[in-house]
């Protein structure tokens, strides 16, 4: 597809996924409740999550596709997975595919109001990687029109983050991975079918940009092969590397509408230039066998199983 048309697509593409949230608002809660544990209960019956972590993936729901990229990464993971790994180890892994984003809903005290604004920010697809140099202040003031002040009164209180609006957006970005390792951190403890594995895997789905870097992986949580296999029974590298492949993979089909083998070959090159691989052959080793894998599947099906209720 040339330039010009891949960029038209994509701008229709934006506009659906914008009406689609515009509908979401006029939802009842019962109904954007269904939406945002659906999968959840279809991965794990017997599944309750803590009221506090229901109520952000229901803003999430509400007003941003967030969660929907979610599913369709659980669904690829678990596609994907080999069967003969057994159903707890597929399950924690697409949990913890469903909950890797909880952080884009922002920091574990955030208000509800915060929340909402956070999540807007997020889910503004107008605001791509060349404005992560920006100020957030910026971007709101330009993206969000008679929103924008609002939005601005209401994180200049962001408690613990005052200097949000100072911040670049790349800065931004980043730091859902800190808000979502506080967010499991807190409401975890109070879920059932959450495990100590599903949120190790949600936490470092970003350690591969930096093991030892706060920022990526706030809990310091160990990244060497070894190291895995052994801080958790069962393992859990390969259910850990299927959700950094496909948050990759779902980002480049899904939302830069890259072509199944185009998308193989971007997340490839994502992974191969990080330290990841420079320090840990073997775990790089086994990201290409995951690769090597998704090549071979069926395009229709990797991420068959995401159902959409709109």
């Amino acid at each position: 597809m040339d330039p010009e048309a891949l960029n038209k697509l994509k701008e229709q593409t934006r506009f659906s996924r914008e009406d689609r949230i515009k509908r979401k608002k006029e939802f009842s809660e019962e109904k954007i409740g269904e939406m945002a544990l659906n999968n959840f209960i279809e991965v794990n019956p017997n599944i309750k999550l803590d009221e506090g972590l229901f109520s952000r993936l229901k803003l999430i729901e509400r007003y941003s596709e967030i969660n929907a990229y979610s599913r369709m990464v659980a669904s690829g993971v678990g596609n994907l997975l080999d069967k003969n790994i057994g159903d707890e180890r597929i399950s924690r892994a697409k949990i913890a595919a469903l909950i890797h984003d909880a952080g884009k809903s922002g920091p574990a005290e955030a208000t509800q109001e915060q929340q909402i604004a956070i999540i807007k920010l997020f889910a503004k697809e107008d605001i791509t990687k060349e404005h992560e140099n920006e100020t957030v202040e910026k971007m709101i003031r330009e993206r969000f029109g008679t929103e924008a002040e609002s939005m601005i009164m209401v994180l200049k209180d962001l408690k613990g983050y005052e200097n949000i609006l100072s911040w670049s957006m790349r800065e931004f970005w980043d730091k859902h991975i800190v808000w979502g390792s506080e967010i499991n951190e807190k409401y975890s403890k109070n879920s059932r079918g959450i495990s100590a594995e599903t949120i190790a895997i949600a936490d470092l789905h970003h350690a591969y940009k930096g093991p030892d870097d706060p920022k990526y992986n706030p809990r310091r949580m160990p990244i060497d092969e070894k190291a895995l296999k052994e801080a958790f029974t069962g393992g859990i590298l390969e259910e850990y590397l299927s959700v950094i492949v496909f948050d990759n993979y779902e980002a480049f089909t899904n939302r830069s509408l890259s072509e199944h083998e185009q998308a193989i070959k971007q997340v490839r090159s994502v992974v191969e230039q990080k330290e990841f691989c420079s320090r840990y052959e073997s775990i790089c080793k086994s990201v290409n066998e995951i690769l090597n894998k998704m090549s071979k599947m069926d395009t229709g099906g990797i991420f068959e199983g995401s159902r959409e209720m709109i």
